[in-house]
């Protein structure tokens, strides 16, 4: 066995122990990461695979598998990573890129001449800009643990790979064929450098689920039994640095919300059917809030919500979302009865202190009480304010 077709068997190996231990991990877990890396690594396994069938299949066959197997890894770890680090969705657009590569694939590159500067660089192409974009997907994301920088540069390391293998195709060849691709000295470079970085993205990736999956349960160990969210202490010590919102969470909304005549519930019904609503509202707020959003229980019948990157017509929204998931809930102990809920919205910017943040939503909060509870109101800094009135914007929903 050729020195390049060992690596393959090795780089096959990881692909597939390191999609079953994301496997393992996701499942403990609410976060989707590790199922798009579980997919992406397996893809990356059948890329090898396809390689080692180079001397038995017709090369155009593995060729395409071949470039359709790595673009749909690479796919996969960016959506992945994208999604874990934004509230924004991107797999459409990335299906639409990948379309188009695969395109460009079969119509231009295939029938082009292997050794060529045309196939050398625009085979590596879109592989090298999906893994700098994955890069980019952490560096916007705002976090800056060691686990986040290290993949970060992982994944700029790949990129700039891909294009150090196009220099590398044009100038050592890669075999006038895919079936003598195998026995080439690019062949060996390039599985190499791919086995030491597909190693090196697996114990990435796995150490980002790992801390997540353990920052997850450290969370619910603080988490208020009744609500299910966060207790107030524990959410103002997530989202808080030295008094300021804390940089990892950017810019972007609260809302903090109170029941409405949550008194009147437990003299009318008992204290077990206001449990019961506190309940109930808490997995409510969850459902209405983005997956990248932080939500607590304030105490009583107040909660709040933080949105990162959210502008305010989103947080309407949400507000708006939030208030008739309540109001149409039909509870069996007042059936014929409609609970609702008041709620204040402000914007916050980076690193402001929190205590102004929470004061705008308290204000706009107890605005919607005033005037006929069941509403989402919004309070916003003095400056944005003024612009706000200057363009005649209404700050009132009900």
């Amino acid at each position: 066995m050729p020195d390049a077709g060992f690596l393959l068997l090795i780089n096959i190996s990881i692909g597939v122990l390191f999609a079953a231990s994301f496997v393992g991990f996701s499942r403990q877990s609410k976060f989707k990461l590790g199922y798009w890396s579980a997919a992406g690594f397996l893809a990356a396994a059948l890329t090898t695979l396809a390689e080692s069938f180079a001397g038995i299949l017709p090369s155009r066959l593995v060729s395409s598998l071949s470039y359709g197997f790595l673009l749909t890894a690479l796919s996969c770890i960016f959506v992945g990573l994208w999604q874990h680090y934004h509230v924004g969705r991107v797999a459409a657009l990335t299906l639409g890129f990948s379309l188009t590569a695969l395109l460009f694939h079969q119509l231009v590159l295939i029938e082009a001449p292997r050794d060529g500067a045309l196939h050398a660089i625009g085979y590596q192409t879109s592989f090298a800009l999906l893994s700098l974009a994955s890069s980019v997907a952490i560096v916007t994301g705002g976090r800056r643990r060691l686990v986040d920088i290290s993949l970060c540069i992982v994944l700029a390391l790949m990129g700039l790979q891909f294009w150090v293998k196009s220099w590398l195709a044009y100038q050592l060849t890669t075999g006038l064929s895919t079936q003598t691709y195998i026995y080439s000295q690019y062949a060996l470079y390039s599985q190499t450098a791919a086995a030491i970085l597909s190693l090196s993205l697996g114990v990435g990736l796995l150490a980002l689920i790992v801390s997540e999956v353990y920052g997850s349960r450290l969370d619910r160990a603080f988490r208020d039994n009744l609500s299910g969210l966060l207790g107030r202490d524990a959410f103002v010590a997530a989202i808080c640095d030295g008094g300021n919102v804390a940089q990892t969470w950017k810019s972007g909304c609260l809302i903090l919300a109170d029941l409405d005549r949550f008194k009147a519930i437990n003299d009318s019904f008992g204290h077990a059917a206001g449990d019961l609503v506190i309940s109930t509202f808490g997995g409510l707020l969850l459902k209405a809030a983005p997956s990248q959003s932080l939500c607590g229980r304030f105490g009583g019948e107040e909660f709040a919500v933080l949105l990162p990157e959210a502008d305010l017509s989103t947080a309407c929204e949400i507000a708006t979302n939030v208030r008739h998931l309540l109001e149409t809930h039909q509870f069996g102990f007042a059936e014929d009865t409609r609970f609702t809920v008041s709620i204040g919205i402000t914007i916050y910017g980076d690193r402001e202190p929190f205590s102004s943040v929470l004061h705008r939503a308290d204000v706009a909060l107890y605005r919607a009480k005033r005037l006929g509870r069941n509403r989402h109101e919004i309070d916003l800094p003095d400056q944005l304010a003024y612009a706000d009135q200057s363009r005649g914007s209404a700050r009132s929903y009900t």
